[in-house]
């Protein structure tokens, strides 16, 4: 009898250990979701703070920051608030040098950009605009519904885009949290395939597709009588400046109809001032 009961008893303490942990578990989840519930209210009423329209007050007229817009403007420099400018109550209490140092701020350190090569057939044009290369790329991508919802998110992401006039279409985003989700991504502009990569992700030294190919690369003919190493050393000799690569087009077969020439690809993006 002596060791059952102490049995039962020892089931109902194990019990209501169990029930307790479940308790805990529970209280913990809850405390957990209102925290991210709150933080997430917190961030809305603090966007809303630092997107409101205010009047333009002059240097000796301008006021204090208040309590939430010091919050406001602490988060958008820690990246916990994300701005598609720096706040917009800054007008009212901020020197025009100190707004423009935040717009540089933005620009250098909050916004992200994503590079990709243009094909030389995709015939951009020196000139076309920003509009037509986006509409040219919800043309190329939207022929299903997963690719619409994709390309609508894309939109909905990207600040703006840009085109050298060569081969560099970049796309600005309005944080790097944005940007990244696209890095790495494929899309089709005027049915050639693009890849994006983002800009400052890699080590130094080290060159994505995208950025590689904005190298500065001339073609060299006539050599049957010399090979890459020696090409690569003249090329160094006469120009003064750092070979990063020499490829041989050949190697991918007849599928070039001019394929008997080295490329040799420097390693800065501009034309070496002794060509």
């Amino acid at each position: 009898m002596g060791w059952g009961s102490r049995t039962l008893r020892t089931q109902a303490t194990q019990r209501l250990a169990s029930t307790k942990a479940r308790t805990d578990t529970l209280r913990t989840t809850l405390a957990n979701s209102a925290t991210t519930s709150t933080t997430a209210d917190r961030l809305a009423r603090l966007q809303a703070i630092s997107t409101a329209t205010y009047p333009m007050h002059e240097d000796p007229a301008l006021r204090q920051l208040s309590s939430e817009e010091e919050e406001a403007l602490e988060a958008y420099v820690g990246r916990h608030l994300e701005l598609t400018v720096p706040p917009t109550f800054l007008s009212s209490t901020a020197t025009a040098l100190k707004r423009a140092a935040l717009l540089t701020f933005h620009h250098e350190h909050v916004e992200a950009s994503l590079i990709a090569d243009v094909p030389a057939n995709d015939r951009l044009g020196r000139h076309i605009s920003r509009q037509s290369i986006l509409r040219e790329l919800v043309a190329g991508n939207t022929t299903d519904e997963a690719g619409k919802r994709r390309m609508k998110l894309f939109i909905k992401d990207a600040q703006r885009n840009t085109f050298d006039g060569a081969h560099t279409l970049t796309v600005v985003f309005m944080s790097l949290r944005a940007a990244k989700a696209w890095d790495d991504c494929v899309f089709r502009l005027r049915g050639q395939r693009i890849l994006f990569n983002l800009v400052g992700a890699q080590l130094s030294g080290i060159h994505s597709p995208s950025q590689f190919a904005r190298n500065y690369a001339l073609r060299v003919l006539g050599t049957e009588d010399i090979n890459a190493v020696r090409i690569i050393q003249l090329m160094e000799d006469v120009t003064k400046a750092r070979v990063l690569d020499i490829r041989y087009p050949g190697a991918l077969g007849m599928a070039l109809p001019d394929n008997d020439y080295w490329t040799v690809i420097f390693a800065g993006m501009s034309c070496p001032n002794d060509l």
